[in-house]
């Protein structure tokens, strides 16, 4: 199943029947966690969370237009990440730019940041999702 590109895209919805498929896969499989792709085939989100790569120091996420449902701390991060002098962008990300991604983390209110140790059995750096994280908890804090 895919995510379709559509009015409600970006919601939370009662309409939880792709992120319930998507989590038993997940279960089957013995995974952590999957990524949901857009009818495009494109990157959207995970099962529950907005998902960031880290390429060369710049953070990219999927624009909203691909699908992902508009979590706040995913807003959060576009307010703060400027101000720690990092450059985040939204783009279109095929599964591709997760496998040649310097690191990977996850965001959502629940767990706030949470770094991607690995991703299809490629281990993944975690320095920048830590420093992220880090940020993140001492602007809670204050």
């Amino acid at each position: 199943m895919k995510k379709s590109i559509d009015l409600t895209m970006n919601c939370k919805t009662t309409n939880a029947l792709l992120y319930v498929m998507a989590s038993i896969h997940k279960k089957q499989e013995g995974l952590d966690d999957v990524i949901i792709l857009n009818q495009e085939g494109r990157v959207a989100e995970t099962t529950a969370s907005n998902i960031f790569v880290v390429k060369n120091g710049a953070i990219l996420t999927p624009s909203l237009s691909e699908g992902p449902v508009a979590g706040s701390v995913r807003a959060q991060l576009f307010d703060v990440l400027p101000g720690m002098g990092f450059d985040i962008s939204e783009s279109r990300l095929e599964i591709e730019d997760l496998l040649d991604a310097d690191e990977l983390f996850l965001t959502n209110s629940m767990m706030g940041v949470q770094p991607v140790k690995a991703f299809d059995n490629q281990e993944k750096a975690i320095e920048i999702s830590l420093q992220i994280l880090e940020a993140l908890e001492k602007s809670i804090l204050e």
